[in-house]
């Protein structure tokens, strides 16, 4: 017999770090639902927001959890608004439970309706979830899945010498060629971040890196301010002490010339995002960074190497599968619902025409 539950409130919250760690040793969730994740993106960007945990418990245990957050208010509108924790900066939602359970994530999105709210707002959720949620309330509440950014993603085989000839002849050829002579011309080295020191100095490298890209479009860029750049810093220093951090830097000639910040998490390894200089591009520096990323991983026995959300052409050129993903939208039938609903989907809309723009 499965017992629902819901914790509210920031003191509550910090309850559940026992349970919630061990359901992520436990279950298929992503880095994005871990513990870690959630209760940084709480303490910098949902401090006017209230912790709204669902749980579901099987003989006294809690075997699944839906990581949400309750506003009074959204976009200026008196709407009550259920949404994940972590909505923004995450690639991937969803609840932490084992996926194949639709039982659990069936109860959990119940338990979430069956409450004082005019919307649900659940993004990059995958086609099972949404599928379960839509199938669970579509007879009494208004239920819409809108398409969102895809991620892609590379199973990994057992070897280098496995991976290698799914590689295109030519891009396969290019990088193995860029790898070698940046080593045979320049004094070239690839750094992993690990001390607390190495990751502030290497955080700082990677923000630059990323950002040049963008003024070089003179767009901001995602850390032109500095809210941004303190979540990831105090983010990147979390998930080192697990061994959860990936920041990988490449120097040439003692000068930054290439950047990866990601992530290791189960049996997958992730490109969260990077960054180079533009003057070097020629060199392929970023390419190269990458090509030993995966080998690293490899190395390892990785699963999977995730490039994340977007529709970046470089991510097919490793062989990437496209994996949909989508944003679920539950309202109530009064005005307000209806409001949240209209809003979220002209939100979806121009989200997903603007991405598109950027990555053509």
């Amino acid at each position: 017999m499965l017992k629902t539950e819901i914790f509210e409130g920031h003191n509550v919250f910090s309850e559940l770090e026992g349970n919630w760690r061990r359901l992520e040793a436990e279950c298929e969730a992503t880095v994005f639902q871990s513990w870690d994740w959630c209760d940084t993106w709480l303490s910098h960007y949902g401090r006017a927001l209230e912790p709204f945990i669902v749980s579901v418990s099987k003989t006294q245990e809690i075997c699944g959890l839906a990581p949400l957050v309750k506003s009074r208010s959204w976009m200026g509108i008196p709407i009550r608004r259920l949404t994940s924790i972590g909505s923004g900066p995450s690639d991937y939602g969803g609840f932490l439970t084992n996926r194949a359970d639709e039982g659990l994530v069936r109860a959990l999105i119940l338990a979430a309706a069956d409450t004082d709210f005019d919307l649900i707002d659940l993004h990059q959720v995958d086609e099972s979830t949404a599928l379960v949620i839509k199938e669970s309330l579509s007879k009494t509440l208004n239920v819409e899945v809108l398409e969102q950014e895809p991620t892609f993603a590379v199973p990994m085989p057992e070897s280098i010498d496995e991976y290698l000839p799914q590689l295109s002849k030519k891009f396969r050829k290019n990088v193995i060629y860029a790898d070698r002579r940046l080593r045979r011309d320049f004094q070239y080295e690839e750094r992993f971040c690990e001390s607390e020191a190495e990751i502030q100095e290497g955080m700082a490298v990677f923000f630059d890196l990323h950002q040049q890209r963008w003024r070089k479009k003179r767009l901001p860029g995602l850390f032109f301010g500095q809210k941004n750049r303190k979540f990831h810093l105090n983010l990147a220093n979390r998930l080192a002490s697990s061994g959860t951090l990936v920041l990988s830097l490449s120097f040439i000639d003692n000068q930054p010339a290439a950047a990866v910040y990601g992530f290791k998490y189960g049996q997958s390894y992730s490109y969260y995002l990077g960054g180079f200089d533009p003057a070097l591009s020629k060199y392929s520096v970023s390419s190269v960074l990458i090509f030993n990323l995966i080998k690293k991983a490899l190395s390892e026995n990785a699963g999977v190497f995730d490039f994340l959300r977007g529709r970046e052409k470089y991510k097919l050129r490793w062989r990437a599968q496209e994996k949909p993903l989508y944003r679920v939208v539950v309202n109530k039938s009064n005005w307000r619902g209806s409001m949240g609903a209209k809003l979220a989907r002209k939100q979806n809309d121009f989200v997903q025409k603007a991405r598109d723009r950027l990555h053509s």
